[in-house]
């Protein structure tokens, strides 16, 4: 994760700068803290009983021929796999092809988010009703984009992690306003009305929590897609002018949050 945070801070909503370097060192001072702690000073690092010099793990591996050898075997290795499954898939289609397959009414159709759970629920509703017909399918439908609901504060990425958003959809003539949480209040974060928040907030917190092990029920913070849209809400599809860039989006935006209206400006690539 740190990794992946390093090399594209944009996968957070509050884009922090972070690298597994600093981690490695927090981790590091952690476990001497902990040794501290349990063994006081009579404990020395390993490195003091060994004749070994220390390895620089962050410096540059000079190239040598071992290193194409191995390479050149782990292709070999995972290529023997591929060539398996390519064949078994293309025997599979050749038979296909000889043996057409007959129309068949279906009694419905439907699409799944490629992900982890999509092969076995697939499966599953395709054994409950064999006449049925499934479709996998990227959920963002191959459109790689942010997503910014009405007065948010924060983008929302709608797209797999390893894929760098390219546009920017806003949502605007919202005319309902949205179920907050109390609890996740801003007022938090500040000294006086955090230490009082902390003594109201947190006994309410504690009889809501044993509440819902009891009786559960829809809140704000439980994500629902259908209780944030709503019909008459409407998406930007295509940018109003050259100025409407998101930078230029949000100032008109706060502009209208001073002046008491809210602003519906448009996408921005």
């Amino acid at each position: 994760m740190v990794a992946t945070i390093e090399a594209n801070p944009s996968v957070l909503l509050d884009e922090k700068k972070i690298t597994v370097a600093e981690l490695i060192i927090l981790e590091l001072l952690l476990e001497i803290d902990a040794m501290d702690d349990a063994l006081g000073t009579a404990w020395q690092p390993i490195a003091h009983a060994s004749d070994l010099s220390p390895v620089d793990l962050f410096a540059k591996q000079p190239y040598s021929e071992l290193a194409d050898v191995l390479k050149i075997w782990q292709d070999a290795f995972e290529w023997s796999y591929y060539d398996e499954v390519l064949a078994g898939i293309q025997i599979s289609s050749q038979r296909q092809a000889q043996t057409p397959t007959p129309k068949i009414a279906h009694s419905f159709q439907a699409m799944f988010c490629i992900d982890e759970r999509e092969c076995s629920i697939r499966r599953h509703v395709e054994q409950v009703d064999a006449q049925c017909e499934t479709f996998g399918t990227p959920g963002f439908f191959s459109v790689e984009f942010f997503f910014s609901p009405q007065n948010a504060q924060f983008y929302e990425k709608l797209c797999p992690a390893p894929v760098t958003p390219n546009y920017l959809i806003k949502e605007y003539n919202v005319t309902r306003p949205r179920p907050h949480d109390v609890f996740y209040t801003s007022k938090t974060h500040l000294a006086l009305t955090g230490y009082l928040s902390a003594f109201t907030f947190g006994f309410w917190a504690i009889v809501k929590l044993v509440k819902d092990l009891f009786k559960p029920k829809m809140a704000p913070a439980i994500s629902n897609a259908f209780a944030v849209m709503q019909p008459n809400s409407k998406l930007t599809i295509e940018n109003n002018s050259l100025s409407d860039t998101a930078r230029q989006w949000l100032a008109n935006w706060l502009c209208g949050r001073r002046n008491g209206h809210p602003c519906t400006r448009g996408l921005a690539k």
